[in-house]
């Protein structure tokens, strides 16, 4: 069983149609299939929450997301506060959300790994 459209509402509080959030859950099932060694381990319900997870990170990313971000409120001058939308923290690419935090921090810190660019050496030889 893969993860659901309802999976990810659950996550993120989104109201989006089923449709709409499926192409995140494609998306996130092909990153999963990068880390499948991270998941040989686990039960095929944790895999399931990882990818609902992932796909949760995509749609917050996402302008069809933009309403399933993290409502932040502030204070300011202790007589005004402000709330705001917000799906980003400081660091960028799957640790860009909590959600995708939380999917890597599954998958015991894998998903931070594959978004880092491979190293590659060329050489020529001489004789």
């Amino acid at each position: 069983m893969a993860a659901t459209p309802q999976q990810v509402k659950d996550i993120t509080g989104s109201t989006l149609a089923d449709g709409s959030i499926q192409s995140f859950l494609d998306a996130a099932a092909c990153i999963m299939l990068q880390v499948a060694d991270c998941t040989a381990g686990m039960t095929a319900a944790c895999t399931n929450i990882a990818e609902a997870y992932v796909a949760a990170h995509l749609l917050t990313l996402s302008p069809v997301g933009k309403g399933s971000g993290t409502i932040t409120k502030e204070t300011l001058r202790g007589k005004y506060s402000v709330e705001y939308m917000t799906s980003q923290v400081n660091k960028g690419g799957i640790l860009a959300t909590q959600f995708g935090q939380t999917a890597n921090t599954m998958l015991g810190g894998c998903l931070a790994q594959i978004d880092k660019t491979p190293v590659s050496f060329n050489s020529i030889g001489c004789l």
